[in-house]
């Protein structure tokens, strides 16, 4: 719900509170930006072009540079949260509850005062109150596209089930119409403005590596005949080269809290992205970092030929199962068993 005295923002409003233009200055504190800045970053940039408006056109209108709304696209320069209002209302996305949330979690411009701040945490080992930033105002599930949409590069490891870049159609149906569907962000509002928020998948162009656990890699998703035929669309995406997959067995001792999470690499910076209930993001955490260092561990040491013989034998022995049983016997959609039992029992049989 808008503001009722939501209007749209004059030339000279946005022009007020926009940073002037000029050379990018460095990075501030320890060479990072908050998630925010980069989250929102995105945002604007999508909202600009679903307003059909260039670089050129959104710096007239602001009476700033096109290189300064750039920079805030890019998040190459802080964000403030008047800009940010005013430039919501110039891309016709006013909602007094993205301005309100947003400003309540962005660093402060002041470069001192952000870096006496992040010192004070990194001294006290905790994180400073941006360093994650938990997206729970309109548009989260669509912001959340954008950054795996926008991304150079985007490792993500998988506990249940395998993400949706890498799916078939079939697998991607039994998955939303299952108990093996992620949590969803359905219960939150859509942004204000409708953007583009496809994500890439395979041979894209973007540097794509899938760590998938043994857990997701063994559930029975649309029973076997659905299940053989995805493992086989993995083994052609190794083949092909356009993404790098490594298996994660049981017991390798990786228990992240989501049952996603990635690394996206978003104009040179490192991000944390995942979602449970809501989407959210983190750079320089300890969590992140940490979370960043067992990503790198496990691609490092999983072998490809290791996990590519392990898909390879599960999409065997689905098929077998799928010839055994038929099209209407075995696990169904609507009766399945658990990838937690099936880990329980994998683990079992183990000496």
């Amino acid at each position: 719900m808008t503001s009722p005295s939501a209007a749209p923002a004059s030339s000279s409003q946005v022009s007020a509170v926009l940073p002037s233009a000029g050379p990018c200055g460095p990075a501030l504190g320890h060479g990072h930006r908050a998630p925010i800045e980069l989250v929102v970053g995105l945002y604007l940039k999508a909202l600009r072009e679903a307003a059909r408006m260039t670089l050129h056109e959104a710096a007239h209108a602001a009476r700033t540079s096109a290189a300064t709304i750039s920079r805030l696209e890019n998040g190459r320069t802080p964000l403030r949260g008047d800009a940010v209002d005013c430039l919501l209302r110039a891309y016709g996305a006013a909602d007094w509850r993205l301005s309100a949330y947003f400003q309540q979690h962005l660093p402060p411009v002041n470069p001192r005062e952000r870096e006496r701040e992040e010192k004070a945490a990194d001294k006290a080992f905790r994180s400073a109150p941006w360093d994650v930033f938990a997206d729970i105002a309109p548009g989260a599930s669509e912001r959340y596209a954008l950054c795996h949409r926008a991304a150079t590069a985007v490792m993500t490891y998988t506990l249940q089930t395998i993400p949706e870049p890498y799916r078939t159609d079939a697998y991607d149906a039994a998955v939303r119409t299952s108990e093996w569907s992620m949590p969803s962000l359905d219960g939150i509002e859509p942004s204000p403005v409708p953007v583009e928020t496809g994500v890439p998948g395979p041979g894209s162009g973007q540097e794509m590596t899938l760590l998938l656990d043994e857990q997701a890699l063994r559930a029975p998703v649309g029973g076997a005949r659905v299940m053989a035929g995805q493992l086989r669309h993995l083994l052609k995406i190794i083949e092909s080269g356009a993404a790098t997959i490594r298996v994660v067995p049981f017991g390798a001792g990786w228990l992240p809290s989501p049952t996603h999470v990635s690394e996206l690499v978003v104009h040179g910076h490192r991000l944390i992205a995942a979602h449970s209930l809501t989407p959210w993001y983190s750079t320089r955490s300890r969590h992140a970092r940490t979370m960043s260092q067992m990503l790198r561990e496990l691609r490092e040491d999983l072998t490809a030929s290791d996990s590519y013989d392990q898909i390879k034998a599960v999409a065997d022995a689905m098929a077998a199962q799928d010839a055994r049983t038929g099209p209407t016997g075995g696990p169904s959609p609507g009766v399945r068993a658990s990838a937690a039992d099936t880990a329980d029992e994998e683990r079992g049989r183990r000496p």
